[in-house]
């Protein structure tokens, strides 16, 4: 099928990305649908090295990161996440290059294939799922040397569990998605800690005490060997990116840079760096610090704290959207421009917990403008500044993104810090738009 029609072909599949289903239950999230499809296809899973990551935030930087490093060391690497800021290929990329338009449209043709006469007792097939098989097949016909796998939502029942996986890596837990995932930490921490696989070594970041105890109760249980990353070592940080000290298995102190400004970046970058040091131990890829160095500091990832700058005024966009995202992005906007006037472009997801991330948000001491993405999923505009006056002296509701970039460049003076947040749909749209000019 031509690209256009595997646009049309994929997007004709249940997106829970556009409108979360009533309940996270095996129902709906079924691993035996994914398997049932990866054993049709003839499982492309099996042979290649997995590196499973799950967590509340960090996951695509911690891939995007690991990613870096193997390809800096030689390896072809297989990188999987979700969602896409610009286009659908970015969710399937081999040593960062997305998949091609016509491999898209091969796979999909595949796929189609063999989706006839399917079990009826297995539900429909969803667009995750169709994506993660089309990842996979991907990954398995160009030979990758190892492949990285981002959690959908959650772990237990996420689809990227229906394979069996080499290392499993746990970025920072918080509170997200409770209604689908539970109301505490506690709760969301064991449906994510569900990806531990028997035998499988584990890796983890920084974690609050309620999450770290389910993942050690959870490797304990099934024999897999937990590596705690060792806090990094602060050194500097600018809007061009970071400088930092990390250690990990068998580096001690190694001096780093990397592009991603954001301080909450270390954690993500040494874990990606301690997830590396076990392939080295365990799996025999060649490990070199200066190798590694290149490989953090060789790295791009749009929407995440990225800087913008034109007609003197500066862009952040994140796409951070739950409260723990929101606490440390305001804190790397307080150091890094802590005498420059700010403005908020605002907008968030209907199931979102929007008191909490305007709380943190209120701390900028800055103009709130709201407005909606064009996406299924978005709170109203209206609804949001209601709330927003809670906690902010000026809120200017506007209807899209495009009046609201026209609102803040109308009211800022030069040398003005314009940050763009709450959504990674909302960012989308203005990275479209910014980055046309």
């Amino acid at each position: 099928m031509t690209y256009r029609e595997a646009l049309a072909f994929v997007s004709s599949f249940d997106n829970y990305e556009k409108k979360l289903p009533a309940s996270y239950s095996p129902q709906k999230f079924r691993l035996k649908r994914m398997e049932t499809l990866l054993e049709r296809l003839g499982h492309p899973e099996k042979g290649l090295l997995i590196v499973h990551i799950a967590g509340t935030n960090g996951k695509g930087s911690t891939a995007a990161f690991l990613g870096s490093i193997g390809r800096a060391h030689g390896c072809r690497v297989g990188v999987y996440t979700s969602p896409h800021l610009s286009d659908v290929r970015e969710r399937i990329c081999i040593d960062g290059d997305m998949i091609g338009r016509r491999e898209f449209g091969e796979g999909l043709d595949i796929l189609k294939g063999i989706l006839g006469n399917w079990p009826k007792n297995l539900g429909r097939v969803t667009y995750f799922e169709i994506m993660t098989a089309l990842a996979l097949l991907h990954f398995r016909r160009n030979e990758c040397d190892f492949v990285i796998l981002e959690v959908g939502l959650g772990g237990r029942l996420d689809a990227t569990n229906a394979v069996r996986t080499s290392l499993s890596v746990f970025t920072e837990i918080g509170l997200d998605h409770q209604k689908w995932l539970g109301t505490t930490i506690q709760k969301i921490a064991k449906e994510k800690a569900g990806i531990i696989k028997e035998g499988v070594p584990v890796c983890t970041g920084y974690q609050l005490p309620s999450a770290e105890r389910v993942i050690r109760r959870r490797s304990k249980e099934l024999g897999s060997p937990l590596f705690k990353l060792v806090k990094p070592r602060f050194i500097k940080m600018s809007p061009r990116g970071l400088k930092f000290d990390l250690s990990a298995n068998g580096i001690k102190n190694l001096p780093v840079k990397t592009s991603l400004a954001g301080r909450f970046q270390m954690n993500n970058a040494g874990l990606a760096a301690l997830a590396y040091s076990i392939l080295h131990n365990l799996y025999g890829f060649r490990m070199h610090k200066r190798l590694v160095q290149k490989g953090l500091a060789s790295i791009s990832w749009p929407g995440r704290f990225e800087v913008l700058k034109m007609d003197g005024l500066t862009f952040i966009l994140d796409g951070g959207h739950n409260e723990p995202a929101i606490k440390v992005l305001v804190d790397s906007i307080l150091k890094l421009f802590p005498d420059r006037m700010i403005r908020i472009i605002f907008g968030a997801s209907r199931d979102k917990a929007v008191q909490a991330i305007l709380e943190e948000l209120a701390q900028l001491k800055s103009s709130l403008y709201v407005t909606s993405a064009a996406h299924p999923r978005a709170a109203n505009a209206s609804d949001l500044a209601e709330k927003a006056k809670r906690y902010f002296d000026r809120v200017y509701c506007l209807p899209n993104i495009r009046k609201a970039l026209r609102a803040v460049r109308r009211d800022f003076s030069r040398n003005g810090v314009a940050l763009i947040t709450g959504s990674l749909f909302l960012v989308r749209e203005a990275r479209e738009i910014l980055c046309r000019k």
